[in-house]
């Protein structure tokens, strides 16, 4: 029997309290919530939050299982301010873990003995994520591992898993876990807080990372455990292209991250090298005349990014005319100009949009 199918210690099974997020996406919720129901684990309960759905994501869950507590929020809270509500009262229930599953996530039955059974074996590590795969074949990108490099600063992504064990066994320090499916320690809740409320949604996971070793834990992904991964949401305008939002907190949290985490130098140079992928975007889809919204979600992003603007989205608040006017007029300009300052020059992980 390997490492990864050992079983969890003897005694009384750590009681989990698995929390699923749900915003106006009901359908992957429910197929969700089915799939938690298959496991094998059985001391568990469940928390489902309804994020301040404006759909009647409301009226589809009235006869859930008995195992199931459904929590209104009457506004949205973000992914953040939402997870960090479900995980004070999954601390005050007594859970000796929670697990934050996304709900376009969809669970292997095996998935959470594996997860709970390598924490039991390592009180070292404060969170932990089983393997991400795409669901039914999908090509959606999911990261088997990710490295943070504070001294450049830059996130190096990879997908392949060998590449990802090496990067686990050799750089601890570094490595970080992408959010679908987080098990997280009491421990680490309690000494972190939990997620960083300026963020909202998206990098949050990357932020829990970088202080779970601050709190002087470890993340670790136990590559023996599944859980399928939907793709992300779509813009209405073209289904190749993410929704706005999606853009903007990407945007923006890239900057807030390193501004969080780095040097003001360092900080800088991420904000330049975040300004200069945005606007090779940019470049592309302003020549193909779509796409307008997504445009206005990333200068928003670089706006209040620089700014240190944390929370929610607001479509209505803009770059500032003249400065986006500035950019907007000949992006290949900027990003020519870019290429030559010192403050970007060397070598730098490739970003990648999670």
């Amino acid at each position: 029997m390997s490492e990864e199918q050992a079983p969890a210690s003897t005694g009384a099974a750590p009681l989990v309290v698995i929390v699923v997020l749900n915003w106006n996406k009901w359908k992957l919720t429910l197929d969700c919530l089915h799939s938690l129901s298959a496991l094998a684990y059985q001391n568990y309960r469940i928390l489902l939050i309804d994020n301040g759905s404006t759909d009647d994501s409301l009226a589809h869950f009235e006869n859930l299982p008995k195992q199931v507590a459904l929590v209104t929020n009457t506004d949205n809270l973000g992914y953040t301010g939402g997870n960090n509500t479900a995980m004070a009262s999954a601390l005050a229930e007594g859970a000796d873990y929670v697990w934050l599953v996304n709900n376009d996530a969809v669970v292997a039955p095996d998935s959470l003995s594996l997860l709970v059974a390598a924490a039991e074996r390592d009180p070292g590590l404060g969170m932990i994520s089983p393997l991400l795969k795409g669901y039914e074949g999908d090509a959606e990108f999911n990261p088997a591992g990710l490295l943070v490099h504070l001294d450049r600063p830059a996130l190096e992504v990879t997908t392949d898993t060998e590449t990802a064990r090496r990067w686990q066994e050799t750089m601890p320090d570094r490595f970080a876990l992408a959010g679908t499916a987080l098990l997280v320690r009491r421990a680490l809740i309690e000494r972190t807080g939990g997620f960083d409320d300026r963020l909202f949604a998206y990098d949050e996971d990357i932020d829990l990372s970088i202080r779970c070793v601050q709190a002087g834990f470890r993340s670790a992904v136990v590559f023996a455990a599944t859980v399928y991964h939907h793709p992300r949401p779509v813009s209405a305008a073209d289904n190749r292209v993410v929704a706005p939002h999606v853009y903007y907190f990407m945007t923006r949290n890239d900057i807030l991250l390193w501004r969080k985490h780095c040097t003001r130098g360092r900080a800088w140079k991420a904000a330049l090298w975040v300004l200069h992928r945005r606007l090779g975007h940019i470049r592309d889809w302003r020549l193909r005349g779509r796409h307008d919204d997504v445009v206005e979600a990333m200068l928003s992003g670089l706006w209040d990014g620089w700014r240190g603007v944390g929370g929610r989205y607001d479509p209505s608040r803009r770059m500032p005319a003249p400065l986006r006017s500035l950019l907007l007029a000949s992006p290949g300009f900027w990003i020519g100009l870019l290429d030559t300052l010192s403050a970007i020059g060397g070598k730098r992980a490739k970003p990648t949009l999670r």
